[in-house]
């Protein structure tokens, strides 16, 4: 596998974390970016996936955090919805902030990020 490309795991259609890791093996790949998503929402559940991933030989090196309410559908919903700058999420972004910052520490993660908005160019 190359280690040298990494992958967004929510690239995959990955309902669990056995179907990532045989996602990520048939793409030949084995670092990743870990959607906390799963995570945070109690679907899937932090040692139990992260020791599915690691017997798969694969390496998480960053987290990203998505933000309540964002639509990536077109960019016009992009637009509206997505990153932090909603004044009336702000609050709730805020406390998964830092939920994410919390398990991304429990999971040996260096780097959470998430999507600030968008450009006045969109």
């Amino acid at each position: 596998m190359r280690s040298e490309i990494g992958v967004c795991s929510w690239s995959f259609d990955n309902a669990a974390p056995e179907d990532l890791a045989r996602a990520c093996q048939e793409a030949g790949v084995c670092v990743l970016q870990l959607g906390l998503q799963r995570f945070l929402s109690g679907s899937w559940q932090a040692e139990e996936a992260m020791s599915v991933l690691h017997r798969a030989g694969l390496r998480a090196v960053s987290g990203m955090m998505t933000t309540l309410g964002e639509d990536y559908t077109t960019v016009a919903s992009i637009r509206e919805t997505g990153g932090v700058r909603g004044d009336a999420a702000w609050p709730a972004n805020l406390e998964l902030a830092e939920r994410a910052a919390e398990l991304a520490e429990r999971l040996e993660l260096g780097l959470v990020t998430c999507t600030p908005g968008t450009c006045r160019q969109w």
